[in-house]
């Protein structure tokens, strides 16, 4: 499943994603691996519809989530007069 999630991800497909990873929930458990899953959160973050599909309740936060938070906010002053 984690890689059919990933074709769909790359190729733009979120609904064919969810269903699949949908599927993949009801059959084993638990969904597959990060990274069949991380071009489907760029998608949904993307077309903004990470609430609508309910991501989080199907797979749980991002990982990279405070990485991102944090980029913006302790981004370093690179130029000369800053040093």
């Amino acid at each position: 499943y984690g890689s059919l999630i990933e074709h769909y991800g790359n190729h733009g497909q979120v609904g064919s994603a969810i269903m699949a990873l949908k599927e993949c929930i009801k059959n084993h458990g638990s969904p597959p691996g990060e990274k069949s899953l991380s071009k489907l959160r760029l998608l949904c973050r993307q077309k903004e519809v990470t609430d609508e599909v309910g991501l989080k309740d199907l797979i749980g936060d991002d990982p990279l989530d405070w990485m991102r938070e944090g980029e913006s906010k302790f981004k370093r002053e690179r130029s000369k007069k800053g040093r």
